[in-house]
């Protein structure tokens, strides 16, 4: 009977949960070294938390260049990362390499970052 009632309970959780983690903002853990001075300003073995704010894009917020902003990684899609915004659409950067162009414009609707 008590296993059915914490079950019941657990059920009254889970969905208010999902919905805050979805819209309102979740946590996440930073290591690395490329976010430095603003995260891990001891080292690159020392890690951050921080909450991600999900809720300026449900509330349509426009980025700005300097935001730190989590994205999914373009190497494994399954790694969220943290950076920040270098450039936004219509904006002219020059890139590092191994970028095979030595300018590039930023599409509009989008924003540029860099770091691994």
């Amino acid at each position: 009977m008590s296993g059915r009632r914490e079950l019941l309970r657990l059920l009254w959780i889970i969905p208010p949960a999902l919905t805050f983690t979805s819209l309102v903002g979740t946590v996440n853990v930073v290591s690395g070294s490329s976010m430095q001075p603003a995260l891990n300003p001891e080292g690159p073995y020392q890690r951050d938390v921080v909450l991600v704010d999900r809720w300026s894009i449900v509330a349509k917020h426009r980025y700005t260049r300097g935001d730190v902003v989590s994205l999914r990684s373009p190497l494994d899609p399954n790694l969220i990362i943290v950076k920040r915004i270098l450039a936004l659409g219509g904006d002219t950067i020059e890139t590092l390499p191994p970028y095979p162009d030595k300018e590039v414009r930023v599409p509009d609707g989008y924003a540029w970052v860099e770091g691994l």
